[in-house]
């Protein structure tokens, strides 16, 4: 009688598979199969480790869906069909990690050629930034400090207004008052709009 060299397989814990399944699983898990499957991976992936993770992937599989195996085809055709396919979806996502990739570089490589653009953006709105400053500064504090809060964001009308003891809308006319004579000043300045 001869020996089966199993040195090459993993070992599967066979718990929680049926033991017809079980033991049609181990029967068509031999090192030959094993090595053709790998083969098959191979051809598929053509990516040695891939095509290990591949092969280690189907018999997990067939393990885990062993009680499902119908029987209407050979055990060994069933896992070759199983290494077949994860071997299609390797592909499938080392396609999808490939085109993330090459997208991610195209971004590096166009920012990288805008940087001079983007330096040029970055003073222009320096500049802006300071046309706007010296505008809020011509103000009345108290409409300037209006305008800065409110607009930027760090709080609303009513709760500028209740600090100040007045109405939401006397908050909001003050408002587009203090943003209209800032529109004035800043058209003096030369700059055509104002946000």
């Amino acid at each position: 009688m001869m020996r089966r060299d199993t040195t090459s397989l993993p070992s599967f814990d066979s718990a929680g598979v049926g033991s017809a399944a079980a033991a049609t699983l181990a029967g068509a898990l031999d090192a030959a199969s094993a090595r053709r499957l790998r083969r098959v991976a191979l051809r598929i992936t053509r990516d040695p480790s891939a095509a290990d993770d591949v092969v280690q992937g189907a018999f997990e599989k067939a393990l885990r869906y062993g009680a499902g195996f119908r029987g209407e085809a050979r055990p060994s055709t069933w896992l070759h069909r199983i290494v077949v396919n994860e071997a299609l979806m390797w592909r499938r996502s080392e396609a999808r990690r490939n085109a993330r990739l090459a997208r991610a570089t195209a971004a590096a490589d166009w920012g990288a050629e805008s940087a001079g653009a983007d330096a040029l953006d970055e003073l222009l709105a320096r500049e802006r930034r300071a046309q706007v400053q010296r505008a809020l500064a011509t103000l009345r504090s108290e409409d300037a400090d209006l305008l800065v809060r409110c607009a930027l964001g760090e709080q609303g009308y009513g709760t500028w207004a209740r600090e100040r003891g007045l109405q939401p809308t006397a908050a909001k006319t003050r408002a587009f008052r203090a943003r209209r004579a800032l529109r004035a000043v800043l058209e003096e300045e030369g700059m055509a709009r104002v946000p």
